[in-house]
């Protein structure tokens, strides 16, 4: 009896082994295939619609119903800070840096690249039709790191005063709000390459300090950010500004509780 269990135990043995020879290609063969599969679905939910046809629409919600509104919010992002196009402020930026490169590991210069006409077209044609060619650039230059430098870069060399020409219509805006006497605040989104504690928060103390001076009030998102444990998972991949889906959820937050703060302290009046 306990012979032939013996024997048993191990043909079973046996089976198992050789089951789990067999399957090992195909589990690798599977875990490669779900790599590049979470790779594909990455580099597909990257795109950002940035078309302003349907802003302009005099057709919108809030322009048919303009005398309802109870509260005005703006979300301001810092990469608004100019009143060019986003060609020009690429050229601008990239004259300022001149002398302080942001390059790859191998040396190569990245701006530099991206301002030959060849790799410009060629980056814009594989852009929009390879997802993985998104995924592999985004990994080996480093964009959010990439576009924050830059935009500090431009904001060390951007003047008090021309700072308030370019924010001055949001004063404007706060103005008009202020007299109908509808609450406005303007929320700071901060930038991804950001999300490092020893990061500068310089772009949010010019900008608030301009809001301070004329009485906009305001909201600071960095360290609200910044406080969140995977900060970097509130944007998307490889991208310096936009917003993953956990990121607009502490957006969402956050506005939330400045619409309840104001709705408190209309109760209280």
């Amino acid at each position: 009896m306990t012979l032939n269990a013996a024997h048993a135990g191990r043909r079973v043995l046996v089976r198992w082994v050789d089951l789990v020879r067999r399957a090992a290609a195909p589990v690798v063969v599977l875990a490669v295939l779900a790599t590049l599969g979470g790779a594909v679905y990455t580099a597909k939910n990257i795109g950002i619609n940035t078309s302003t046809t349907d802003m302009l629409s005099a057709d919108l919600p809030f322009r048919r119903n303009a005398n309802a509104i109870k509260q005005a919010l703006m979300i301001f992002c810092l990469n608004d800070v100019s009143v060019v196009s986003a060609s020009e402020i690429r050229t601008t930026v990239t004259r300022a840096i001149a002398d302080q490169p942001v390059a790859l590991s191998a040396g190569i210069d990245v701006q530099s690249l991206k301002e030959m006409p060849l790799v410009d077209s060629l980056n814009g044609y594989l852009r929009a039709r390879s997802s993985l060619y998104v995924w592999v650039r985004g990994s080996l230059t480093d964009p959010q790191t990439r576009y924050w430098q830059n935009e500090l870069a431009n904001y060390n060399k951007l003047s008090e005063e021309s700072l308030a020409q370019i924010l001055d219509p949001i004063d404007r805006i706060a103005k008009r709000y202020g007299t109908a006497e509808i609450p406005f605040t303007v929320f700071v989104m901060p930038f991804a390459g950001q999300m490092g504690l020893n990061e500068s928060s310089l772009p949010q103390k010019n900008i608030t300090a301009f809001f301070l001076r004329n009485g906009i009030d305001f909201v600071d998102l960095l360290p609200r950010f910044r406080a969140e444990k995977f900060s970097k998972e509130l944007f998307l991949p490889f991208d310096p500004m936009h917003l993953s889906p956990e990121g607009h959820e502490v957006l969402f937050q956050v506005i939330g509780e400045q619409i309840r703060s104001h709705q408190t302290a209309s109760l209280e009046r």
